[in-house]
């Protein structure tokens, strides 16, 4: 990956750089797609841009592009292995702007009113932040 700040985020051990083969789903030139490491729920989805940047407002045109067409094919194969009620997707920003995409199972406990989910969502921040 190549960065867009003075300090280069592989040296300060990126888990985005050299993602395992079994974590990634599809690699595309502008974008690569990952298994979440903290999944909310089983399927869960990373998709970021190869280019370190720190949020989407830094990506390029093509970028920002290449990250909604490549939400749009981690929905399919979420969809064609999981069978979700539903995926749903939301930003993300820790070392590397890119997108959550992840399978909604709406008789899951806590979903309806989102408080699992936030739950998940600020200890997995709470772990990366040390």
């Amino acid at each position: 990956m190549t960065t867009s700040t003075d300090t280069d985020p592989c040296e300060a051990g990126c888990p985005f750089c050299q993602p395992t083969s079994e974590s990634v789903i599809f690699e595309r030139p502008l974008v690569i797609a990952l298994w979440d490491a903290f999944p909310v729920n089983r399927g869960h989805a990373l998709i970021i841009p190869r280019r370190h940047v720190a949020t989407w407002f830094d990506a390029t045109d093509e970028e920002r592009a290449a990250l909604m067409a490549a939400v749009d094919e981690a929905r399919e194969l979420i969809i064609a292995r999981f069978a979700p009620d539903g995926v749903w997707w939301f930003g993300c920003g820790t070392v590397n702007a890119g997108w959550h995409v992840d399978p909604a199972r709406l008789r899951q406990s806590g979903f309806a009113d989102g408080a699992a989910t936030r739950r998940a969502l600020l200890d997995t921040a709470k772990s990366l932040s040390g």
